[in-house]
C-alpha cells in the first residue's frame, strides 16, 4: 500500500504547515481528498482492485480515516462508517473497485460482471476524440443557430423531439408545409437506459438524413439547446452529433435551428412532435433503433447506493 502511505504523508506534511484544518472549509478539504488522495490510491486500481480482500478492506478503511476526521471535525471515537455519512464520501474500497471495474470497462475494453449484471463495452457510447472535421472545413456559424427568432424557411421544416419518462425512450421528427400540415413523420423507441440528450441527437440525425434526400432549402428546429451545442462544437465528444455534423457538411442546404414552441400559431406543431415522442412507447409496431448507452452509465452501473 506505498500509494496509501504516500497520500498519508502528504497529509500530515500538510497538517504541520497550514494547521489541522488546512485554512480551509469543510468543502474544499473534501474536494482536495476527492481530487488529489483518492487519485492518489487508485492508481494501478485495475490491477489490484477488482477482487478485494478483507485484509485489503481494512486498511484502506485505516488510510481513509484521517482524511474524514479531518474533513468533518467529528470526535476520534466516531465510527468510521458514520464519519463516512457525514461527509458524504464513497467507503474508499467501493470506490478503488468502481474505478477498477471504469477502467477495465472503458480503457481495456473488457467485459466485466457487477452482481448478476454483465457489462459489455460494446453496448456503451465511447466517446470520441480531436476535431470533428479539420478546423478549414467547419460549418458556418449561420448553419446552426441558437437565437428565438422564428423565420420559416421557404422550403421544407422539420421539428425534431425526443422525450424520456417511465414507460421508455422515444425519438420523433414532423415534416410540416406553409400551412402547419402534417406532410412525413418518424418516430422510433429507444432503449430505456438512453439519454435524454441521446433521444434529442437521434431525432436531430434522422431528420438531417431525411432532408439530404432533397435539394432544397431545409430549416430543422429543435428546442434542445444542448443538442444543438454539441452540433456547434467542433471537438464535440458524441459521435451521433459528429454524424449530423458530417452530413450538413455535404449537404449545405440543411440549417438547425433552436426554438421554443411560445407562439399560438405553433403550439399545433409542438403537440404533434411532443405526442409522436413521448407516446411512441406504448405504439406496437414501431421502427426501433440502436443506440448504445451514454458513457456515464457506466459509472452508475456499478457504483450503488452508500451503505449505512
Amino acid at each position: 500500500m506505498q500509494q496509501g502511505a504516500k497520500a498519508l504523508q502528504q497529509s500530515r506534511g500538510l497538517q504541520r504547515i497550514a494547521g489541522s484544518t488546512w485554512g480551509l472549509s469543510p468543502k474544499h478539504r473534501a474536494q482536495l481528498y476527492r481530487s488529489v488522495t483518492e487519485r492518489t490510491i487508485a492508481h494501478g486500481a485495475t490491477a489490484w482492485g477488482r477482487n478485494i480482500s478483507y485484509k485489503i478492506k481494512t486498511k484502506l478503511d485505516q488510510i481513509q480515516r484521517p482524511f474524514l476526521l479531518n474533513i468533518s471535525g467529528a470526535y476520534r471515537t466516531s465510527p468510521t462508517s458514520a464519519l463516512q455519512v457525514i461527509t458524504g464520501i464513497m467507503p474508499l474500497p467501493l470506490k478503488i473497485e468502481a474505478e477498477a471495474n471504469f477502467v477495465a470497462l472503458t480503457r481495456v475494453k473488457k467485459k466485466i460482471w457487477v452482481d448478476d449484471l454483465e457489462l459489455d463495452p460494446a453496448q456503451f457510447e465511447m466517446k470520441a476524440v480531436g476535431w470533428s472535421n479539420h478546423p478549414a472545413t467547419e460549418l458556418e456559424e449561420d448553419r446552426i443557430s441558437v437565437s428565438q427568432e422564428f423565420s420559416k424557411a421557404e422550403g421544407p421544416n422539420l421539428y425534431t423531439d425526443g422525450s424520456k419518462s417511465e414507460q421508455g425512450v422515444g425519438a420523433a421528427f414532423c415534416e410540416f408545409d406553409a400551412t402547419n400540415t402534417l406532410s412525413h413523420s418518424w418516430q422510433a423507441k429507444l432503449h430505456p437506459r438512453n439519454t435524454v440528450f441521446q433521444a434529442e441527437l437521434v431525432g436531430l440525425l434522422e431528420a438531417t438524413k431525411y432532408a439530404a434526400t432533397g435539394s432544397s432549402d431545409t430549416k430543422i428546429w429543435s428546442d434542445s439547446l444542448s443538442s444543438l451545442q454539441a452540433l456547434q462544437d467542433p471537438k464535440t465528444t458524441s459521435p451521433i452529433a459528429r454524424q449530423i455534423q458530417q452530413i450538413l457538411l455535404e449537404y449545405p442546404h440543411i440549417c438547425c435551428v433552436k426554438k421554443i414552441y411560445s407562439f399560438s400559431s405553433h403550439i399545433v406543431v409542438l403537440k404533434k412532435i411532443y405526442s409522436f415522442s413521448s407516446h411512441i412507447v406504448v405504439l406496437k409496431k414501431i421502427y426501433s433503433f440502436s443506440s448504445p448507452f451514454f458513457f456515464c452509465l457506466r459509472t452508475k452501473a456499478y457504483s450503488g447506493p452508500l451503505p449505512l
